[in-house]
């Protein structure tokens, strides 16, 4: 009777196990960027939108740094993204958004991927080390930020870290 039992188990651990491999999503990343589409306009030039998408549970801070091109085996910058302050785009958690570079002009027959900065909201006492340097830093400029790491009026980010596009083609003329 004990034997049959222990039997049971392990047939239903199995059977529970098959279920959980052959169902089992794969994990999405962090945070995507996928060529979306390239638009050609006589008025303004070449443009490229891309598809930016955040899935993790907090907000993040992204701005677009270069596009790259492929030499061999390496990856080299053929074109830097100038950006300014207001140019850093925010999204919520789960969400996603369209993000264009206009008046382009790359490589044709080329691999390229779109290069970006992300950083991402520090909630709770994750924030709080972020938020008392903040502090301190902004007593000399007179722009201070809330020392309560719940406070939901105000946001703090980590540091920044790499994400990549995946590679596209840009089509002849």
């Amino acid at each position: 009777m004990k034997t049959k039992g222990i039997l049971v188990s392990a047939v239903l651990l199995l059977v529970f196990l098959v279920i959980a491999i052959l169902f089992a999503r794969p994990s999405s990343p962090d945070f995507t960027i996928r060529h979306f589409k390239r638009n050609v306009s006589q008025a303004y030039g070449i443009s490229e939108t891309f598809a930016v998408t955040n899935n993790r549970a907090s907000q993040c801070n992204f701005c677009a740094t270069e596009v790259q091109v492929l030499e061999g085996k390496y990856w080299k910058t053929c074109s830097r993204i100038v950006w300014k302050a207001y140019q850093v785009s925010s999204l919520d958690p789960h969400k996603g958004t369209f993000y264009t570079l206009e008046n382009t002009a790359l490589p044709v027959g080329r691999r390229l991927r779109l290069k970006a900065d992300v950083s991402w909201e520090l909630r709770g006492l994750n924030g709080l080390p972020m938020r008392l340097e903040l502090n301190r830093l902004g007593r000399t400029t007179g722009m201070t930020i809330s020392l309560n790491p719940f406070d939901k009026k105000s946001h703090v980010f980590g540091s920044r870290t790499e994400a990549v596009s995946e590679e596209w083609v840009e089509p002849g003329k």
